[in-house]
């Protein structure tokens, strides 16, 4: 019901397209939900916890980012700390759904969404976070214990071919300009249009 909920939104063939090129698993493993890049993890519980459909396609888009922004990459997460990390992740995230007109959870799910990191990658964001404990995150990262340069080269092409399977349904399908945020937008360019060495 949560993805045809989000099928029927206006302009949504690039996050549609994202989400259903996602495995969706219930589990009981995540005290609320997680994602490997492939997958996704929900907590049944949790899931149902939420006040309404809205708030359900919000968190599903909120999984379905951080594979399209492979924030599970253990090479871009380095000696990161991971907590702090997925606090970073999530403004990023749930600024650009709110910015896309998606209804965040409110209550004791609501989530991380600062005005002052509008515009800032992850990266960014984590060096303006204070030393503090992050513990408490909503969500969970899981980062590929796998690290060799072909698994993780394999996540990462799998993960571009589907941002660009999003971007090709989003022009089919004839969403608005402006549909797809910015960030994925400058990666679909650079994938499109990759620079070649001198």
């Amino acid at each position: 019901k949560t993805k045809v909920a989000l099928m029927l939104r206006p302009d949504s063939a690039f996050f549609s397209t994202l989400c259903f090129n996602m495995k969706h698993v219930w589990s009981d493993k995540f005290p609320t939900a997680a994602c490997d890049g492939r997958t996704i993890y929900w907590n049944p519980t949790f899931f149902m916890s939420l006040a309404n459909q809205e708030e359900r396609v919000f968190l599903m888009l909120h999984e379905t980012m951080h594979a399209a922004y492979l924030h599970m990459d253990p090479v871009r997460i380095s000696k990161r700390d991971l907590s702090k990390w997925r606090v970073a992740t999530d403004h990023v995230i749930n600024l650009q759904l709110i910015a896309a007109g998606f209804t965040m959870p409110t209550g004791e799910n609501k989530g991380l969404a600062d005005d002052k990191f509008i515009g800032m990658s992850a990266e960014q964001i984590y060096d303006l976070l204070p030393e503090e404990d992050y513990s408490s995150s909503m969500d969970d990262l899981i980062v590929s214990e796998e690290t060799s340069d072909v698994a993780l080269q394999e996540l990462r092409n799998d993960v571009q071919n589907m941002v660009l399977q999003a971007h090709i349904q989003s022009k089919m399908a004839g969403d608005k300009p402006g549909s797809i945020p910015g960030g994925l937008e400058i990666l679909i360019k650079s994938l499109l249009t990759p620079k070649l060495p001198a």
